[in-house]
């Protein structure tokens, strides 16, 4: 069993959010934030299956940001054959 990790940065964003009681935000900060070091969930599963520690199965049972059967969740597929979501895809590597 390996883990998969969100990481949140207490950035003064975050910190506003929170403060504010907008923590339905925290997803969209984590994601735009990756720059500083955020990683959203559905990356960290991504990065697993890249590395090929999952398999495409066990990653549809986490990953949340595409709906089943849409054209978008069906790209996240290709990564296991062309080592990113490729155009259009589900999420992006850096």
């Amino acid at each position: 069993m390996v883990p998969a990790v969100e990481v949140l940065i207490g950035t003064q964003p975050v910190f506003n959010i929170i403060r504010d009681g907008k923590t339905f935000s925290l997803d969209s900060a984590i994601k735009t934030s990756q720059r500083e070091g955020m990683t959203p969930m559905d990356q960290a599963v991504l990065n697993l299956l890249r590395a090929r520690v999952i398999m495409v199965d066990e990653a549809r049972l986490y990953v949340t940001t595409c709906e089943i059967g849409s054209p978008r969740f069906r790209a996240f597929d290709s990564v296991v054959e062309h080592g990113d979501a490729g155009p259009g895809g589900c999420i992006s590597f850096p």
